[in-house]
């Protein structure tokens, strides 16, 4: 980084400093221009304090290998077809048809039709 920060390469550096995945001199601008910015400093303090409760209240697992195997191997896939595959199948707001659709929906429609309507959704 060269010279001082405008306001929005702050905006665009603070997700970055907060998950310390910005350098060295992109973390020494963003600090400069805090000091000076109240409502930057604000939403940094904020972004970090949020990121601090949810890693004390969140715990946090290493994934299988047996997952990183088989989510390799779908990244991996040359083949047209495993890349058009969906891994699983569940609705969308597009795929629900006018029927199901519960402005038109009487009283009497079952329960299924109304899950199947909010999963969709």
């Amino acid at each position: 980084m060269n010279g001082k920060l405008t306001k929005s390469e702050a905006l665009e550096l603070l997700t970055p400093v907060v998950d310390n995945e910005a350098s060295a001199e992109e973390q020494e601008a963003f600090m400069e221009y805090i000091a000076h910015d109240e409502e930057v400093r604000r939403e940094y303090q904020a972004m970090k304090t949020l990121k601090s409760v949810v890693r004390s209240r969140c715990p946090s697992a290493k994934a299988p290998d047996s997952l990183k195997t088989f989510l390799s191997s779908l990244c991996d896939s040359t083949s047209s077809e495993a890349d058009d595959t969906p891994i699983y199948d569940m609705p969308s707001k597009h795929s629900v048809s006018p029927e199901n659709n519960p402005t038109q929906l009487t009283s009497d429609t079952n329960f299924s039709n109304w899950w199947y309507f909010l999963t969709a959704v």
